[in-house]
Formats: C-alpha cells, structure tokens, sequence
C-alpha cells in the first residue's frame, strides 16, 4: 500500500516468534492488573477520602487512608511489571513502536518527570492521610490525574503504531515530535474502556484487601469495593460496544463471526465479565464469605486475560492490511539463554510469592493488635 514501514531489524530473534507473543501477552496481562490496582486504588482513595471529608470523618475515610497505605507499593509493583510487555512489544513491533514513538517523542518523553511526580504524591497521600492533612485531596487528586495522563498517552502511542497510513500526514503536522494522534476514532473509547477497567480493578483490589485485615471494617470496605467494581463494569457494556464499532468494518466483522476464534474470546471475555458482574453483587453480603470476594475477582481475571487476546488479534489484523507480519523475521533459536531466563523468572515470581504472604501476614497481625 506504499506505507512507510521500516524494514526490520537485521538481527535474528533468539526465540520462535509465537515464545515472544505468548511473553508479550502473559506479561501484559499481569501488567494491567497491576494498572487496575495502582490507578484504580488511587482513583478511589480520592473519592472515598472527599466523600468522607463531607461527611465528616465517616467509614470512608478510614477507607481512603487504608488504600492509600498500599499505594507506593502498587504503582511501584505497577512499574516493573510494564518493563517486560514494552521489550517484547518492541521485539516484535519495533519498526511500527519506534516510529510512532519518534513522532509523538515530546508527550512520551513526558512520561518519565509524570511517573516521578505521580510516584512521589502517591508517597505525600498516604502521609498526608495519615495526619489528616486539608492537602490529601488535592495531593490524591494530582497523582490520579498523572497516572490518567501516563495512560492517554500510551493510548495514543500504540493507536498511532498501527496506522502507517496516517504517519506522513502526523510528520507534516508536527516535525518536532509533539503529534498526538487525536484524529484516531478509536482513541477516547479505548481510552474510557481501560479508565472503567481500571476502576473495577480497584474495586475487586479494595474487597480482596477486606478479606486480609488491614485494620478498617471489612463489611464497608467489601461493600464499597465491590460496589465500584459493579458500577464501572455495568458502564463497560455500554462503552464496550461503542469501541467495537468505532473499529473499521474490516476489524470490526471479525469479533462478529468473521473468525470464529477471535469472536469466541470477545464474546466469552464478555460473558465472563456479566459474571463477575452477578458475582459482586451478590458477594457485597458478607454472608458469602471470602469466596463472595474471591469468585468475581478470579472471573474478571478470565475477563482480562481475553481482553489482552483481542487486544493483539485487533493489532495483528490491523497491521496486517499493510503486509507487517512479525512471523516473517529470521529466527536463530538460542535455548540455553532461554532456558536461563525462565529459571530466573521462575525464582523472581517465589520471591515475590514470599514478600506477599510477608505483607499479609503483617497486615493480619496489625489488624489483630488494632482490635485489641
């Protein structure tokens, strides 16, 4: 179609390119939950910490403050979960992410002195909290507004990778790297489809913390967390399809019985997620026990795994119209690197197995020391 792709890079992939997929995608779903959780819990500690400044000192401030504890970990845990899905993206998409990069270098330059700042007030919220501060709402409010900002830009960077036609036209609009690519139909409902997942994600986080102990009331903290989890993903039955047919009718027909494999994963992603749906309204009762907590969670998990899968199959088909297929690239396979590589993740993920039963073990004996 005469796009100016660039070529690929010369040197061989040390794996087979399906390894490098299933890496990119495996990574990246562990990533968004670690986005729903560190953006989600900031964006409900500041609605739950300006509701009970309104109300004056009620369960939703105690609620805010237990959050925000959490906070410094989260966004850092959030950070180094997003290192590994970048690499690979770049492995298997370099030509197309340099490039939009390159022509959006401004806004994602920015996104370094963001993180910073917004890492550095999630650590002022949980102190400001603390001391009951007049400044938390607002300190709250400017590290979700720079998370939020982080994740717009990211939009706009892999929307802008996948549309080699519109990269001239971006050059000549902007030749000093500060393109945005709000043309893009898609952008604003991707953008609202993560924004809401983010929130439900925070959501179930705030009812799994209920069921630890972190010295708040379980029953308001459940109640409230699922709440929020049931609300943000009622509205993404409405957002989701209005992202499906901002797609063009060639990508679109697809998640419509075009591929029965990609129509099966949306449809059951979607059907997994009505269920987390029943599941949290029916766990907000106490009653239910840990499993009314545990069940929507584990099923909205499901949901993001598949979402993560039509992510890419909408990336795959959308490049494809323009002939980039990353499974064309040589590959000279070297196992032993490999090989490597999986005993050090697999010891990485023990250890960070054992931090967090630390950290829950913890969280139990300070709630126990707080009830006597």
């Amino acid at each position: 179609m005469g796009v100016p792709i660039p070529p690929v890079e010369p040197v061989p992939l040390p794996l087979p390119p399906g390894i490098f997929e299933a890496l990119l995608l495996g990574t990246f779903a562990l990533h968004i939950l670690a986005v729903d959780i560190a953006v989600g819990g900031t964006i409900l500690t500041v609605v739950h910490w300006w509701r009970g400044r309104k109300e004056k000192d009620s369960p939703h401030t105690d609620l805010a403050l237990g959050i925000s504890k959490t906070l410094p970990t989260a966004i850092g845990i959030l950070v180094n979960l997003g290192i590994p899905p970048l690499l690979f993206l770049q492995v298997l998409y370099g030509p197309l992410f340099y490039t939009s990069t390159v022509l959006m270098a401004l806004p994602w330059i920015l996104v370094i002195p963001i993180l910073i700042g917004a890492y550095t007030l999630s650590y002022k919220l949980r102190d400001l909290a603390e001391k009951r501060s007049p400044w938390t709402l607002p300190v709250g409010i400017g590290s979700a507004i720079g998370l939020l900002c982080i994740g717009f830009i990211l939009t706009n960077n892999v929307t802008l990778m996948l549309r080699p036609d519109a990269w001239q036209d971006a050059y000549r609009s902007s030749v000093h790297g500060v393109h945005l690519n709000l043309s893009e139909p898609t952008l604003l409902p991707r953008y609202a489809h993560m924004v809401l997942g983010m929130i439900a994600g925070g959501g179930v986080y705030v009812a799994v913390l209920s069921t630890i102990g972190f010295g708040l009331d379980p029953a308001f903290a459940r109640r409230a967390g699922l709440r929020a989890f049931a609300g943000a993903t009622a509205l993404q039955l409405v957002v989701g399809p209005i992202f499906l047919f901002t797609h063009p009718s060639a990508i679109r027909s697809l998640y419509l019985g075009g591929s029965m494999g990609l129509t099966a994963v949306l449809w059951g992603a979607v059907v997994f997620g009505i269920l987390a749906l029943v599941a949290a309204l029916r766990g907000v009762d106490p009653a239910s026990g840990r499993r009314g907590v545990l069940l929507p969670a584990a099923l909205v998990s499901v949901t993001v795994a598949g979402m993560v899968i039509v992510r890419h199959g909408v990336r795959q088909h959308s490049l494809a119209e323009f002939g980039y297929r990353f499974a064309r690239q040589e590959v000279r396979p070297d196992w032993k690197t490999f090989g490597l590589f999986v005993v050090v993740l697999a010891l990485g993920i023990a250890v960070m197995w054992k931090m967090g039963s630390w950290v829950r073990a913890d969280l139990a004996a300070k709630a126990k020391g707080e009830a006597k």
